[in-house]
């Protein structure tokens, strides 16, 4: 079974993901979430899931840096950024930065 740990800004949208995994991805388990990239950074610091679910806020202009920062202190868990990317751009960005994935929703 694979774990992953969820830090997105929305604690709606959070949950819902969390409880989406819980009852449709059985090989996942969710190991709990966090709404600030700072929490995310200090949960990863005493835990290590094997995936990471992120987004940042629309406002936040160093989100690539802190993939990039992520996977330089955590380069065994696997990062995937979900975002709203209206112009296309991010996905390569992201994952020149160290995703895996980027998931535009």
């Amino acid at each position: 079974m694979k774990s992953v740990f969820i830090c997105y800004p929305n604690e709606n949208y959070r949950l819902s993901l969390t409880q989406f995994l819980s009852t449709e991805a059985k090989q996942i388990k969710v190991l709990g979430g966090c709404a600030s990239y700072d929490y995310c950074v200090e949960y990863l610091r005493g835990n290590s899931p094997d995936f990471l679910l992120i987004a940042f806020p629309i406002s936040d202009k160093e989100d690539v840096q802190k993939v990039r920062q992520l996977k330089s202190s955590f380069p065994e868990i696997e990062v995937v950024v979900l975002s709203f990317d209206f112009t296309g751009g991010l996905a390569e960005r992201f994952e020149y930065a160290g995703a895996i994935k980027h998931l535009n929703i």
